[in-house]
């Protein structure tokens, strides 16, 4: 790989996890009664723990996807469909179960700014909305080399739209 491409990578890196702070940001501005732990300074299998900020009881476990796309893309283009790597999921199932609190995927559709909520699974780490598991070629990860990975397509019914002035970016 060389320097450009390397730059270019971290410049990505760097962007998509300022986007996951900024979406941690604006969910505590709308969930007020949220405490928010994350992980900050390595790469986790989840973005989030949410406790009370009253009572201190865990509320959830979430990851945050940041996407280069916008809500009438998503609609247009991809069928209220949007893939995750299977890992997140399989992280957030296991935390669920493990935890018994309820896992969430947040998505930043950063073309419009908006942060749409989606529960992934119930306390008990069963799946509540529709997941297909699917084969995929892309990048192993943000600006990786591209491998064979199994995907999750999630499919966007139920779920929430929080805001829809966030920020316009990109990663």
């Amino acid at each position: 790989m060389n320097d450009l491409m390397l730059e270019e990578k971290k410049k990505r890196l760097a962007a998509a996890k300022e986007a996951e702070s900024y979406v941690c940001e604006q969910l505590s501005i709308i969930k007020r009664s949220w405490n928010i732990v994350r992980p900050y300074h390595r790469y986790a299998s989840l973005d989030g723990v949410a406790f009370s900020s009253r009572t201190n009881e865990m509320i959830c476990v979430f990851d945050i996807k940041a996407r280069n796309t916008s809500l009438v893309e998503l609609v247009t283009s991809y069928g209220y469909t949007l893939m995750v790597d299977a890992t997140k999921i399989e992280s957030i199932k296991a935390a669920s179960r493990v935890w018994r609190v309820p896992g969430y995927l947040y998505f930043y559709l950063m073309k419009d700014g908006v942060i749409y909520e989606q529960q992934i699974t119930d306390e008990n780490g069963d799946p509540v909305c529709q997941i297909q598991a699917k084969e995929t070629y892309g990048p192993k990860h943000l600006g990786g080399e591209g491998v064979v990975k199994n995907v999750a397509e999630i499919r966007l019914d139920g779920g929430t739209i929080l805001k829809t002035d966030a920020e316009t970016r990109s990663v």
